[in-house]
């Protein structure tokens, strides 16, 4: 028996099955005309007013282009400033762990996109993609590719993050289907084993917009466990690019469309700098933990037939049935075992969607992506290594090369890797690795704890300024008087107790900074003699009696 998954459970924003806005969305009306266009036996009415759609889009996008970039224009000017400056890009490095922190301007940009009004966002992002789309399908002003592609990755990566963001799962899986449908109207007639200059942008262009669906999960990912067992709920963030991620899963898997990426040299992501998506390195983790789950028998997974006991059609895929040449006119049926659980009933909608993501990654492996494959020496999925070349992005690992690159790490993107990236991303980069700190009074006064951990953990030399000492010793004793008096005594106490302690245990990691900037042991702790203070209190007294 084959269960239809109920929308509501599926589609928390009520998706239909060709289902027609009433309100006359922009985004509804272009996929309709694209629905028409790539049926079996297409309406060529349609194509005229699906061209006038696209076109009034692209005027819209161009008045926004003078927007964005004065929004941005900050941002844009310290770049170029620094360019113009010959000063080198500073990237600061960790001397231990994965992380870099990189003073990245697209970030920044990014990160004014994810705090824009959500309505704002939406109806600027809708208009982007819906430009990005045209483009590709008209071929009409590409020169402006580059820049509206990225601004509309960029503004639909933050769309999908925002947690009140209006955009629907119905509008995601269009979304999808329109780069899909670029894909496929850019073929070359008759020559199925060649693939366009306009078709491999196609191509990167829906990878990257998979990526984008892909990273709220990645984001996430330490919380699928407890999504799958019905422990906490699953984010509304997740929820809604669910069923267009199973969209650009059905494509992948399909044999038509795994004809077209093979003859590409490069199926990555469109670089980017407003916001990273690696697609791949995104869809390798999250099929590592599904697959983690999956053999543990607490995740439902996808047989061929006789094993399963449930059979299920997903409502996307209805919806997207007869589009295009990939997807049937009726969808294919979904036989999943489900785990033996009291609360799975609830749970199957995500269950078989994530067993959906699980099986088009090992759909993918067997595809002998370049990219992208499952390493038996580690067990797991991973990416393979990228490399700049004259038509963009390529992998550079041959299938003799995939076991010696995993060998000494799992991870997709190591810290050198993601290095040797920035350095190709800049021509001038500063690597400042952090090794001395220098400790202020506030610090010892306030934070003294925090700098214990700091010197037990050894990656980093500390440095005590004289003067910090000086100050130190002062407060210790109640000399300078405020409104924190007590509490600045108390802390300067600890930290000279403290101060004194390593001193005597002789750190080999603490040094006294003196006036000069000369670097010396900490050696000049002491504690201070009865006889100082005493002279000290008759100095007081000296100068009391011979002001009278």
């Amino acid at each position: 028996m084959t269960e239809t998954l109920e929308t509501t459970k599926l589609f928390p924003e009520e998706i239909g099955v060709f289902r027609y806005h009433t309100k006359g969305h922009a985004l509804d009306e272009i996929f309709y005309c694209v629905r028409a266009l790539s049926a079996g036996h297409p309406f060529e009415a349609a194509r005229d007013r699906l061209y006038a759609r696209l076109a009034a889009m692209k005027r819209k996008v161009d008045k926004y282009e003078p927007l964005l970039d004065t929004e941005c224009g900050e941002v844009h000017e310290d770049a170029e400033l620094a360019a113009s400056a010959d000063r080198p890009y500073e990237v600061w490095l960790d001397m231990e762990g994965p992380n870099i922190e990189a003073a990245d301007d697209g970030a920044h940009v990014f990160r004014s996109f994810l705090e824009q009004q959500p309505s704002k966002l939406h109806r600027r992002a809708i208009s982007y993609v819906i430009s990005t789309v045209g483009l590709l399908i008209t071929k009409i002003g590409m020169e402006s590719f580059p820049s509206v592609s990225e601004r509309a990755i960029g503004q639909l990566a933050a769309l999908v993050e925002q947690d009140a963001s209006p955009v629907t799962a119905g509008q995601l899986i269009q979304i999808a289907s329109l780069f899909i449908y670029a894909v496929h109207c850019n073929g070359i007639v008759g020559e199925a084993d060649v693939c366009s200059v306009q078709q491999q942008q196609a191509v990167r262009a829906l990878v990257s917009v998979f990526g984008a669906y892909l990273r709220p999960i990645v984001i996430r990912l330490d919380e699928v466990r407890s999504w799958i067992q019905g422990t906490s709920p699953v984010p509304r963030v997740v929820s809604r690019v669910l069923p267009a991620i199973c969209v650009l899963c059905e494509w992948f898997s399909c044999p038509l469309a795994s004809a077209i990426y093979r003859t590409m040299p490069s199926i990555e992501a469109l670089p980017l700098s407003i916001v990273d998506i690696d697609t791949w390195h995104f869809l390798a983790k999250i099929a590592n933990e599904l697959m983690r789950w999956q053999d543990t028998n607490m995740l439902a997974k996808i047989e061929n037939g006789g094993a399963s006991n449930k059979s299920f059609i997903l409502p996307e895929l209805a919806y997207m049935s007869s589009f295009s040449s990939v997807f049937p006119a009726f969808p294919r049926i979904l036989h999943c075992t489900l785990p033996a659980t009291d609360s799975v009933e609830e749970l199957i909608p995500l269950h078989v969607r994530l067993a959906q993501l699980l099986l088009a990654a090992e759909y993918l492996d067997g595809s002998d992506m370049s990219c992208f494959f499952f390493c038996e020496k580690t067990g797991k999925f991973t990416r393979s290594e990228r490399v700049d070349g004259e038509h963009g992005e390529h992998s550079a690992v041959s299938s003799n090369q995939h076991n010696e690159e995993t060998e000494n790490s799992f991870s997709p993107l190591t810290r050198e890797e993601l290095l040797e990236r920035e350095i190709r991303k800049h021509e001038q980069l500063l690597v400042v690795k952090p090794l001395y700190v220098v400790i202020d009074t506030n610090a010892f006064i306030d934070q003294l704890e925090a700098i214990q951990k700091i010197q037990q953990c050894e990656r980093f030399r500390l440095l005590i300024p004289t003067t910090v000492m000086e100050e130190l010793m002062e407060l210790q004793h109640g000399e300078i008087t405020n409104t924190r008096a007590e509490a600045a005594t108390a802390g300067a106490r600890q930290a000279m107790v403290w101060l004194r302690e390593q001193t005597r245990q002789k750190c080999p990691r603490m040094f006294t900074l003196t006036m000069r900037g000369r670097r010396v042991p900490i050696a000049v702790v002491r504690e201070e003699s009865a006889d100082d203070r005493e002279m000290v209190s008759s100095h007081i007294l000296c100068v009391d009696q011979s002001s009278v």
